[in-house]
């Protein structure tokens, strides 16, 4: 994949999900779930993904936000299309390499 001319990713297609840490969410209070996440070097992406910070045990930080009082009905990995991934790249909004 190129963007601007320069090659950002090369390899096989299932390499582009390797090591993500994105997660959809179904949390309430999103906004108090969105302090804790930044707080331990995360960030919020669009509506209901959160991206995790790497090192960081998705299972401790839904232990985190349970005890902070949000309630977690779903937290899962999410697997993008390559569509999705490539646009991310185009869009600078990531680096999967």
């Amino acid at each position: 994949i190129l963007r601007e001319g320069r090659r950002v990713f090369e390899g096989a297609v299932g390499g582009l999900n390797e090591g993500d840490t994105l997660y959809q969410a179904d949390v309430r209070p999103w906004g108090l779930a969105c302090g804790l996440l930044r707080s331990a070097g995360g960030e919020a992406t669009d509506g209901d993904r959160m991206r995790l910070p790497p090192g960081l045990d998705p299972a401790d930080f839904v232990a985190m936000m349970v005890a902070a009082g949000v309630r977690v009905s779903a937290f899962a990995p999410l697997r993008r299309s390559l569509e999705d991934l490539y646009m991310e790249i185009l869009n600078g909004a990531g680096s999967p390499n």
